[in-house]
This record gives structure tokens, sequence and C-alpha cells, in this order.
């Protein structure tokens, strides 16, 4: 199956025509069918446009019947990577919009498979649990409420590790790459860059929204330059080390929102000669990017976009 009839994701979504989202990241790819790694967040009560789109997109992703949905997210952070398996999920309102606190996500768990991975990551080397009480964040089930309406596919989280390693979570995506064989969707959660303070300053002053900070700009210039036009050992070094990037404390203050990157980063790390990475969108909310990217090989004709 292609995807080439899906249109380019630009950056902000709504939900229920109240919560905007932003778009950071996708990745397609799979052993026949692309597997798809998405990265938004809640944002603020604002309409914007692409709320059909993605739609469109998860009736697609439908229609490749994914056995099921594991999400990282930078929401949720454990001592050890940890993995959800509640039979059914609940949805946790853990953001400051309080017209959505009344919404559900109706998701089912798939405690079954979270042993797998589980398993699959002890046996890489890996402190890995399970974690039988925790619900979906936001950072998952607002995207999967706008892909998944009425889901019928079981929804995982794997969390982030609390010390923060870049190189341990580059390895977390390895590991997870092998959900592929089995038609496991992946969607990975986060942001390009994340100041939550300069956010609120901005926004609550009532500055035009298209006003970018310079060191914003900066950071979200380089990530994009390193993704697309470097080979994949490059980049995946260049990424690994971005904390020394002059703008690096600015963009990311605290760690948590560019780990999702590094996890997908992993994740497609595959076809070392062929791998490729194409931007979908840019743009900026304040000084919040909203930058997308999709990694793909040039050898396989099904993981194509457009």
């Amino acid at each position: 199956m292609e995807f080439c009839n899906v249109p380019f994701l630009e950056a902000r979504v709504v939900i229920n025509n109240r919560a905007q989202q932003k778009l950071i990241w996708s990745v397609l790819w799979n052993r026949k069918h692309p597997l798809f790694l998405l990265g938004m967040e809640l944002r603020s009560t604002l309409r914007v446009r692409t709320h059909q789109r993605l739609q469109e997109i998860g009736v697609m992703l439908q229609n490749i019947q994914p056995r099921a949905i594991v999400c990282i997210s930078a929401h949720f952070i454990a001592p050890t990577f940890s993995v959800t398996a509640t039979q059914s999920p609940t949805t946790i309102h853990d953001h400051p919009v309080q017209t959505l606190y009344a919404d559900r996500y109706p998701a089912k768990g798939s405690p079954e498979l979270a042993d797998k991975i589980v398993d699959s990551l002890i046996h890489d080397g890996f402190e890995s649990e399970i974690d039988r009480d925790r619900g979906l964040d936001h950072g998952a089930w607002v995207p999967l409420s706008l892909m998944f309406p009425e889901p019928h596919i079981p929804i995982l989280q794997v969390s982030l590790q609390q010390d923060y390693d870049l190189q341990l979570h580059f390895k977390l995506g390895l590991t997870l790459q092998s959900l592929r064989d089995e038609g496991v969707l992946i969607i990975c959660s986060g942001g390009v860059t994340h100041n939550q303070a300069e956010f609120r300053k901005s926004f609550l002053s009532g500055e035009n929204p298209n006003i970018v900070k310079e060191w914003s700009r900066k950071f979200d210039s380089w990530v994009t330059d390193m993704l697309t036009t470097k080979n994949i050992q490059e980049r995946t070094s260049a990424i690994l080390n971005f904390q020394f990037h002059e703008s690096y404390s600015l963009a990311h203050p605290s760690i948590e929102h560019s780990l999702p990157l590094i996890v997908a980063m992993g994740a497609a790390y595959q076809d070392l000669d062929e791998s490729k990475v194409k931007q979908l969108h840019s743009g900026f909310q304040h000084s919040l990017s909203t930058s997308a990217f999709w990694f793909y090989s040039r050898r396989s004709p099904q993981l194509s976009v457009c």
C-alpha cells in the first residue's frame, strides 16, 4: 500500500474544535507497509487547519490494519522502561485545558503484547517492568483520538527512562524496531524545541504567535539540516550530541521532549546506505517548533508520502 495520496501535514490540529495540538515529527516504515511515528502535543484552545487531514491519515492507517499501537510520549517518565499493560487504559488529563477534562478516549490495552515488549527489553539488557495501572497521557490520546476516534486496536505506552540518557533511548528505539515485523504501529510524541516558560510568557503577553525567538529558529534549522542533508551516521552522531549546540539550553531547558525523537531515530535506523529523512512541515507557534519529519528508505518503493 502506498501513501502518496496523503496530503502533507501542517502543524496544528483541532479535537472537538477546542484543543490545539502541534505535530512534531512523523516516520513511516514497516515490513510490508509503512510504520507511522507521529509526534503531537496539546497546546491551547484555538481552531486550526489539519483536523480533517489527520483523520484521513487515520483512515489510511486503519486500512493497513496495524495489530497494535505503541506510543512513546514525553509525558511518561519512569525509573526503568515501563510498559503499560492495563486492559482498559484510562484517559489521563495531565494538561491545563480544563474544557477537555470531561473527555474520555475509550482505548483498550494488550497485557500480552506488553509482556512481550518487556521480555524483549530485558533480553537486550534494559531494566524494564510492567505498569498495570497507568492510562494514556495527553501525548498519546490526543493524536490517537484524531487518527483512531473509535479505537479497536490495542494501545500501549513505553516510558522514557528518568536518567534521560540519549544513547540509552536510541538503543530503546533499536529494540522496538523489531515490532515492525509484527505489524505494530509506533507513535512518538515530543518536540524539536520545547521551552514552556518562554511560550507562556509570549502567549500570556499577547504576542503575535508568528514572532519566533532567534534561538528557536536556529535550533530548529540545525536539526532540520542534520536530519535531511546528512547520511544516517552523520545525522545520528549530530543529534545524539545536540546538547552542544549553542541554542540547545534555550530550546530544551529540560530534555524530556527531545527524547522521543531519539527513540524514533533508533527505530528507523536500518538500510544504512539508503536511509533518508524528509521534512513534512516547518513552522512555529511562538517559539515552539512544529517541524515534522519522515524517515524512509529509498530501497522500499512502498515508503512514499506526498
